[in-house]
């Protein structure tokens, strides 16, 4: 079986981007003993400006997440300050998304963390336990803005629905839609819809898309050719973490050890001296920093060994 991106390309689709006035990045500190320093969850908040960053849908997924493991690994122990910065982000998400009617069950997953947080660390965490409690609220108020949320429905306007497109059409548009609940919702709305959303094929790719080769052939009975990929998917996604793309990831600089986005760059010091030019010459430019090293960054002050110079 050849293992591929269902799309193709993750970057293949368009997307509202945004256009930034200034290049976003946070120089990571490094200390006596020669290992990098924590980093001040207020400066990455700002710096990188992820409440911005955030509206612009290649990097919305990436900063859901970045707050998700932030919240549940680490909240409690994060300062006061710290952590009205990321209030103020999760507050400027929730603002864009009520704007949008985009990624509600995003938003929804991450607000349902914080507040599990919140009440489980109620005696234990940092600062005023008033603070806490007004951080309860202002989730309970945010939930409540969402659960309230009403989409837009089309007037009619005598042009083209979904349902009028030929069959090979929204076979592509559904081939796009990588999320299993939004397929199985789909289905449910119309007979058609139901019988294409069940397409063995959209299954497979699935498959494909979120899970190894191993793992795939691990859940499939016996190596038989009449396999219902729908069952496999369900017993794979129980089973298995689902591997994650993302359209847009920070970049971490080899030479000066810089985070950034990738869209705005970052001005390396490095690079504009020839002399260092030539002692890190053997190194590569950049690369990506997944959701999980990059918190691990932010709260240990650890970095990979190829992340070293």
């Amino acid at each position: 079986m050849k293992m591929e991106n269902k799309n193709g390309n993750i970057n293949d689709r368009r997307v509202e981007q945004k256009e930034f006035n200034r290049q976003l990045y946070l120089v990571i500190p490094k200390g006596r003993s020669g290992l990098h320093r924590t980093i001040n969850m207020s400066e990455v908040m700002t710096k990188l400006d992820f409440g911005v960053v955030a509206r612009d849908t290649r990097m919305f997924n990436y900063v859901c997440r970045c707050l998700e493991l932030t919240i549940s690994e680490h909240f409690k122990d994060v300062h006061g300050t710290s952590q009205k910065h990321v209030f103020n982000v999760i507050g400027q998400i929730v603002h864009h998304v009520s704007e949008t009617t985009l990624n509600v069950k995003r938003i929804k997953t991450i607000l349902t963390l914080l507040e599990k947080s919140l009440k489980e660390n109620k005696f234990t965490h940092v600062g005023s336990s008033k603070v806490w409690e007004k951080k309860l609220k202002t989730v309970e108020k945010w939930k409540e803005e969402l659960d309230t949320l009403e989409l837009p429905k089309r007037e009619e306007d005598g042009q083209l629905q979904l349902l009028d497109l030929p069959d090979d059409c929204l076979r592509y548009i559904l081939d796009r839609i990588n999320d299993h609940r939004d397929l199985v919702n789909l289905g449910a709305t119309n007979y058609k819809l139901n019988i294409m959303c069940k397409d063995e094929n959209l299954w497979k790719n699935l498959c494909s898309f979120y899970f190894t080769e191993k793992q795939v052939w691990s859940a499939l009975p016996n190596f038989e050719d009449d396999v219902i990929w729908l069952e496999a998917y369900k017993k794979l996604n129980k089973k298995h973490e689902k591997r994650e793309y993302y359209a847009q990831e920070l970049q971490l600089c080899n030479r000066c050890h810089s985070v950034f986005w990738g869209c705005t760059g970052h001005p390396c010091p490095v690079t504009a001296h020839k002399d260092d030019q030539n002692e890190f010459k053997h190194l590569e430019g950049s690369r990506d920093v997944s959701p999980q090293e990059f918190i691990k960054i932010l709260f240990t002050g650890l970095m990979l060994p190829n992340f070293q110079r």
